[in-house]
């Protein structure tokens, strides 16, 4: 019969400080470059304001946002499943290994995407700006995040880019921005059309 492993409760256990990011040395950074007479939970507030809207409009985009400030962009991608998730319940209860089949989105899962490539190759092209003196960033996205694509995927996974793990995404990017671009030249074009006009 397969058994699942026990956790040992004697070892060691590592716990990550956690250091949020409104946090008081935000606080203080806020006050000393702005003249903000607000009170700090207020300005949390719109904050997370902001951030419910950025996550609203990545879910309901198919191709994503791009950030204010150049910051890059951010969507969702439907990835093939690699590794195999073992489903512990189901293996206990049938005695074998029972694996998560993902039956919803036909074997697809959902990928938070933060990229900088479009934003780098507007900035390389400009010459106004040398990208590797930059601050570069990365993204770790908030558990309302998660939760809210976790609800939305399964029943819209048609509706999200599926990314290619065998093609660089940065070559991807650049496919789909050509793709858009001549997009919106196509719907300008369709304004001013006018078919009598020889």
């Amino acid at each position: 019969m397969f058994k699942v492993k026990e956790r040992i409760d004697s070892a060691p256990r590592f716990r990550k400080e956690y250091k949020g990011t409104t946090n008081k040395e935000f606080e203080d950074y806020i006050y000393s470059k702005t003249n903000l007479t607000y009170a700090f939970k207020e300005i949390k507030n719109v904050l997370n304001v902001f951030n419910d809207n950025v996550i609203d409009e990545v879910i309901s985009n198919r191709d994503g946002i791009t950030l204010p400030g150049s910051l890059g962009r951010m969507f969702i991608g439907s990835c093939k499943v690699k590794t195999k998730v073992l489903d512990y319940k189901k293996s206990q209860e049938l005695g074998k290994k029972v694996y998560h089949q993902n039956h919803d989105s036909n074997g697809y899962v959902a990928k938070i995407f933060y990229t900088l490539v479009s934003t780098n190759y507007k900035l390389r092209n400009s010459r106004m700006f040398k990208f590797k003196n930059a601050e570069l960033y990365g993204l770790k996205t908030a558990f309302n995040f998660h939760r809210k694509v976790a609800k939305i995927y399964p029943n819209q996974w048609k509706m999200y880019r599926v990314i290619d793990p065998n093609t660089m995404l940065e070559k991807q990017e650049k496919m789909n921005f050509a793709i858009m671009k001549s997009a919106e030249i196509k719907e300008e074009l369709l304004k001013t059309y006018n078919e009598f006009d020889l």
